[in-house]
């Protein structure tokens, strides 16, 4: 009877450490917008006062976004020359976060323009490319990880992811799947105290 409450201990533990490897963003696949002007599974030109559900975007108005399968947020930079999408969420006590998106060109010009794509964390930077012209990483789309960032980077009170774009010629770049989570080896040191509450079960009975 012991080691059956030992093991629904450690089933417990672990149905916890899944809850906490949620996404910590709000709408993350862009599947979701209760504002006016964007109907699913049509594109349609976006302001920040309709921008898909849990996300902010300023210098839009050249920028495009899909509610349903597939959706996705075309970013690109209109009179200031940059244009940001950004989410602010709580990353409560954790100590360390995932953070992963996928981007993927989508020029409007008939050639690669220069430009620039970065992502931030309460304002510091992730990464940034410069990008030339016909040297374009993102031509396809790929998907990008940042494994556990650092908790001083972190703000419990509430952190900022933002990705941007800088640009004067017309380049898009649609962001889609952003993810933000607690790393794993959270749930592993769980299973480890259940096991090790199964094992002192065991031994006390065998004793």
């Amino acid at each position: 009877m012991q080691t059956l409450k030992a093991l629904f201990l450690a089933a417990s533990l672990l149905g916890g450490a899944a809850t906490a490897h949620a996404n910590l963003l709000t709408n993350g696949d862009f599947t979701a917008n209760t504002g006016t002007g964007i109907y699913a599974g049509t594109y349609n030109g976006i302001a920040s006062s309709n921008a898909p559900d849990g996300w902010a975007i300023i210098d839009n108005s050249n920028n495009s976004f899909s509610a349903g399968t597939n959706s996705a947020v075309d970013l690109g930079p209109t009179s200031s020359n940059t244009a940001t999408l950004s989410q602010t969420f709580n990353s409560g006590t954790a100590t360390a976060l995932n953070i992963s998106f996928t981007v993927g060109g989508n020029d409007t010009q008939a050639s690669p323009n220069n430009y620039t794509f970065a992502v931030t964390l309460n304002g510091v930077t992730l990464q940034s490319w410069s990008v030339s012209a016909y040297s374009d990483p993102f031509a396809t789309a790929q998907t990008f990880s940042f494994g556990a960032v650092a908790a001083n980077l972190l703000d419990p009170t509430g952190n900022v992811l933002q990705f941007s774009i800088t640009d004067t010629n017309g380049q898009y770049l649609s962001i889609d799947s952003a993810s933000v989570d607690v790393p794993e080896p959270a749930s592993i040191a769980l299973l480890g105290v259940g096991l090790l509450g199964i094992g002192l079960v065991r031994r006390r009975k065998l004793g």
